[in-house]
């Protein structure tokens, strides 16, 4: 900590069960007036909390994962996930009244969950935060799973996805979804959940094997051929 009351720098880590979480930077004026002039220029507080290669095995394996494992299950976690959420503060006695941003992103996780296996999945999102709403804007693919065996094998998964919850309504959309499952392919311009009956889910499907597709369902008797 270094400076003073109007043009303060405070720098430090965060840690849990001797584990390094992220590294944090808070600086400007913390006077009365935010807004005070300071040598000729204005320094609101600014925040910055930052992470890279976090492992997740260790993450998982820590006690700050307790207050999932009872909604999801998850064994030989492997891969890193690097975050920073950063922003200036305009209103230091609510935080929830500052605007912030949050970059996160998943890279090379590998392992079961849920009982499914997941190989090598990598995730990007930036999110922003504005009078209670979070809300995504990515502008190109920022999913990709090479693997997901899901009862049935399903490669090459990739899309665009942006997550938002605004006037507390959480959603999820996905665009120019594609990925190889059955010996062929399939795609979709837009996949959003919750589902609206209204948007009917348009899924392409490209050479796909029907008896692999038939055999998910092992009725007696039924044979098929073709794609």
């Amino acid at each position: 900590i270094k400076g003073s009351i109007n043009n303060v720098l405070i720098n430090g880590d965060i840690t849990a069960d001797d584990m390094l979480l992220a590294t944090f930077s808070l600086d400007g004026n913390f006077s009365d007036d935010l807004n005070a002039n300071v040598n000729g220029a204005t320094h609101r507080p600014r925040l910055k909390i930052k992470a890279t290669d976090i492992s997740l095995l260790d993450l998982w394996a820590s006690g700050l994962s307790l207050s999932l494992r009872d909604k999801v299950t998850a064994e030989l976690i492997d891969g890193v996930v690097d975050y920073e959420l950063s922003g200036e503060l305009t209103e230091l006695s609510d935080l929830a009244q500052n605007d912030l941003k949050l970059s996160l992103a998943l890279r090379d996780v590998t392992g079961e969950v849920n009982d499914f296996w997941l190989q090598d999945l990598n995730w990007q999102q930036h999110f922003n935060y504005s009078d209670g709403d979070v809300t995504t804007d990515a502008r190109q693919n920022n999913f990709s799973l090479a693997l997901a065996e899901v009862g049935t094998d399903i490669t090459k998964l990739s899309a665009k996805t942006n997550i938002d919850f605004i006037q507390q309504t959480f959603s999820v959309t996905l665009n120019n979804v594609s990925g190889e499952a059955f010996g062929g392919g399939f795609s979709a311009a837009t996949v959003q959940w919750p589902f609206v009956s209204q948007e009917p889910v348009v899924m392409q499907l490209d050479s796909i094997d029907l008896a692999q597709l038939i055999a998910l369902e092992q009725q007696q008797g039924i044979t098929v051929t073709g794609k």
